[in-house]
């Protein structure tokens, strides 16, 4: 009990919250004494408004602080960064509007992304050559700045984990072949997550360890490289959640995400520090990230335990109906004779985080839109405070409206959509281009269109 107190005290003076107390303590003092006429309540009234005046400036810097954080760690003029390196990177021709492009050729349309595509997987056979015993050591650089590379997520909500690094990964006779060993997430906070933040000396990690004309070979990599992935779920009525990140995330301050965005974590793969990483453990991990961010029920003992707590008969009535149809999360593309179906649909490397390695899957359930969404917002409801869901808000997009025609354009920081649902209605979704590229990758492997 004591210890929590301390807790509390701390975070009171870290956030100067006491001194906003102490303010408020004094003003009714002054108030009291003011009506009793008895002392002179003039240095009073100047220390509360000193202590004011400190709280509200400390408040307002937290706030601004928060909002300007991932622009000083990572770049967000993405031209630039295209143009800084000379690899070969992922464009997409956004289908022309004749109404407003008349003027413009194809290229007018093209955008080009800080993304390497570096192969579809959708065919591909996995093979995963992990060393658990290799541990990610960090280049000299970013040690000697440890301290003040970490200081450049303080309004950012982080812990540390261990994760899957990737030491490289390339194609051989038809098997996308994967290296792994180890690292952790502080590593990647300091290497990959923070490439553009200012040292006091002016240089940054991008400008000592990644400085072009070329981006390092992963297999030549000195960053953490910690595995991520970019999701979709489609739901059985065709639709496409995204969820609005939240505020506290180290990246992606209060953008949309996919469907699900996490890093495959080794604590949900693997069982002891010596067992290896196969392809069934990763292809496990995925799949927890999907049931975890979006609440879905993993089986019928899911659904029966909700029932036994669930009050509502509503709800009650509604699990029974999808304890006898049951649900399914499945990978939407089953290529024949592929042991076992992984659902990976890309792989790719993101130069705004020094080529940090991404994964993108899609997924399909035979949840309907309106029943995945209360168990999203259930999900959201029990994790108010849990750092391991990413987002509170959910929105929807049909899948027929992301096929490829004028309706849909995709941009590095956005994505618009003019519904053919609503056809005076042009939504528009900030993202950052790990996120929206992940739509032309669809779109160019045809998922978003109806398997029937």
């Amino acid at each position: 009990m004591k210890k929590k107190w301390n807790q509390i005290i701390h975070i009171l003076v870290k956030t100067d919250v006491l001194n906003g107390i102490i303010s408020a303590v004094i003003i009714v003092c002054i108030l009291f004494c003011r009506k009793q006429k008895e002392v002179d309540y003039s240095v009073l009234y100047s220390l509360a408004i000193v202590l004011i005046i400190t709280t509200v400036g400390h408040f307002i810097s937290v706030v601004v602080n928060n909002w300007i954080e991932d622009g000083i760690k990572l770049t967000n003029d993405y031209d630039k960064l295209c143009k800084s390196y000379k690899n070969k990177k992922q464009e997409y021709t956004n289908p022309k509007d004749n109404k407003k492009d008349k003027k413009k050729d194809e290229s007018g349309n093209k955008v080009i992304f800080p993304i390497l595509n570096e192969g579809k997987l959708l065919d591909l056979n996995i093979h995963i050559d992990d060393k658990p015993e290799n541990m990610y050591k960090l280049p000299e650089f970013a040690q000697e700045h440890y301290d003040e590379l970490i200081k450049a997520h303080s309004s950012s909500s982080v812990y540390n984990q261990l994760n899957i690094r990737i030491k490289n990964w390339y194609l051989n006779d038809g098997v996308f072949n994967i290296e792994t060993e180890r690292t952790t997430y502080y590593d990647s906070l300091v290497t990959n997550r923070a490439m553009d933040y200012h040292l006091e000396s002016g240089l940054s990690i991008r400008d000592k360890l990644c400085y072009g004309p070329f981006l390092p070979a992963l297999g030549e990599s000195n960053l953490s490289n910690h595995i991520g992935f970019n999701g979709f779920l489609e739901t059985s009525d065709n639709y496409i959640p995204i969820i609005k990140r939240n505020k506290d995330l180290s990246i992606g301050k209060r953008v949309w995400g996919l469907s699900v965005e996490g890093s495959i974590k080794v604590c949900e793969l693997v069982s002891s520090e010596t067992e290896k990483l196969t392809v069934s453990a990763l292809i496990k991990g995925i799949r927890a990230e999907y049931h975890k961010e979006l609440g879905i029920p993993k089986n019928n003992d899911d659904l029966k335990e909700i029932l036994k707590k669930e009050k509502s008969k509503k709800i009650k009535k509604f699990i029974e109906s999808l304890i006898e149809k049951g649900v399914t999360l499945e990978p939407k593309h089953n290529p024949v004779n592929q042991n076992p179906v992984h659902g990976i649909c890309t792989a790719y490397r993101n130069i705004v985080e020094g080529g940090k390695p991404q994964f993108f899957t899609y997924y399909k359930t035979s949840l309907t839109k309106n029943e995945l969404e209360v168990f999203f917002k259930e999900n959201a409801r029990k994790n108010t405070k849990n750092l391991f869901v990413d987002g509170k808000r959910i929105g929807w997009l049909k899948a027929e409206d992301i096929c490829g025609d004028k309706g849909f354009l995709v941009y590095n920081n956005k994505i618009i959509c003019k519904s053919k649902i609503r056809k005076t209605k042009i939504r528009k979704f900030k993202m950052v281009p790990s996120t929206s590229v992940c739509f032309t990758f669809a779109i160019e492997s045809g998922l978003f269109n109806s398997e029937e």
